[in-house]
């Protein structure tokens, strides 16, 4: 009987950390503000963040039943997590898609929290 580390369950340094792609409805609050309201979440363990997406928009389709993902969301944001030098894990959280101009956003990552 082996033994099994957390470096196990969670994977080393090197190896890709999945993606969590977020479809989302954008809704205004009671001042006018908008969020984005969750609609699905759906996780991809491997590939490059391009595949992940696209992997995740048939995953999405299929389970909404539409032929078209932007018929019922406004967008999607991709959560990544990877593992830094020290061992900690970040997760950054890009938005990536909007709707309105039918365009993905810039790529810029925003570091949300690093995790122990």
């Amino acid at each position: 009987m082996g033994v099994i580390s957390i470096s196990d369950l969670e994977g080393g340094a090197s190896q890709r950390r999945p993606f969590e792609v977020i479809f989302y409805k954008e809704i205004l609050d009671h001042v006018g503000l908008p969020h984005h309201n969750e609609l699905l979440s759906v996780s991809i363990a491997h590939g490059t963040k391009q595949e992940a997406v696209a992997s995740a928009i048939v995953q999405f389709e299929a389970t909404k039943r539409v032929a078209s993902w932007t018929a019922i969301a406004d967008g999607y944001d991709v959560l990544s997590i990877r593992v830094n030098e020290t061992g900690k894990s970040i997760e950054s959280l890009e938005h990536t898609f909007d709707i309105g101009t039918g365009r993905t956003r810039n790529a810029q990552c925003r570091s949300l929290r690093e995790m122990r």
